[in-house]
C-alpha cells in the first residue's frame, strides 16, 4: 500500500496479489481502500481522500441537516470532472488500468451514483447506503437523461437507516427505494435491494459485497 498525489487529490494504492489485475476500483473515502485490501486482493484499489466531502460529494448546494453543520456545498459535478480527466488517465497509464469500478458509502455513494449522468468513464458503478434523501435527488433522477446508460449498477441501501433521526434522515429507506426505481428503470444492468442493517453497521462486508459483484458484470 501506498500514498500518492494525483491530479491534487491523495491517493491511497493497494496492490492487488495478482499484479496482472487490469480491473482498477474507485473509492470515495480514502480509507476505505485500506479497510478493504485484505479481503479483495484481485483487482487495484484506489481511495481518493477529498478536499471536502460535504462539498465535493454533494450535486448541489444544500442546507444541513442539523443546527450548527456545515452546508453541503454542492461540488459533485466539479469533483467528478477531476477523477475522469485527471485522476482516472493518470492511474490508468501508471498501473495499467483497463477497467474501472467506481463506488461509495453514504454520500460517497450518492456521488459515484451521480457520475452516471456526468460520464461514461466507468464499467461499473455501485452506491451502499447511498445519501438518497439528500434535498432534490429524487427530482433529478426523474428528470435529467442519464449518461452511462451501458454501465453495471449496484446499489444497496439498509431499512434500518435514519432511525434515530427525526428531520429527513429518517425517511432514508422511503427515499432509496423511490431512487433504486428510478435508477433501474433508466439503467438495464442494475442489482438494487435492501438488507436490514442501519446506516454504519457492517459497511466493510457490504463494500465488499458491492465490489465482487461488479467485478463479475464486467
Amino acid at each position: 500500500m501506498e500514498s500518492c498525489t494525483v491530479s491534487g487529490y491523495e491517493v491511497i494504492v493497494c496492490e492487488p496479489a495478482a499484479q496482472s489485475s487490469r480491473v482498477g476500483v474507485l473509492l470515495n473515502d480514502g480509507e476505505i481502500a485500506e479497510k478493504l485490501s485484505s479481503m479483495c486482493e484481485d483487482v487495484w484499489l484506489f481511495g481518493v481522500v477529498p478536499r471536502d466531502r460535504l462539498n465535493d460529494y454533494t450535486p448541489w448546494p444544500a442546507a444541513a441537516m442539523r443546527k450548527g453543520a456545515p452546508d453541503f456545498g454542492g461540488g459533485c459535478e466539479s469533483y467528478t470532472g477531476h477523477l475522469t480527466e485527471g485522476v482516472l488517465p493518470l492511474l490508468s497509464e501508471k498501473y495499467g488500468i483497463g477497467k474501472w469500478i467506481y463506488g461509495g458509502h453514504s454520500l460517497g455513494g450518492l456521488a459515484a451514483v451521480y457520475s452516471l449522468y456526468c460520464t461514461d468513464a466507468f464499467q461499473a458503478v455501485f452506491s451502499v447506503c447511498g445519501s438518497f434523501w439528500y434535498p432534490g435527488f429524487l427530482d433529478f433522477l426523474s428528470e435529467t437523461r442519464p449518461v452511462n446508460t451501458g454501465a453495471q449498477v449496484y446499489l444497496l441501501n439498509g431499512a434500518a437507516e435514519g432511525a434515530k433521526h427525526d428531520n429527513r434522515l429518517a425517511k432514508a429507506p422511503l427515499f432509496a427505494a423511490g431512487a433504486h426505481d428510478r435508477i433501474a428503470s433508466a439503467f438495464l444492468h442494475t442489482q438494487a435491494g435492501f438488507d436490514p442493517y442501519g446506516h454504519h453497521e457492517h459497511v466493510t462486508e457490504r463494500l465488499l459485497n458491492a465490489v465482487n459483484w461488479c467485478k463479475s458484470q464486467i
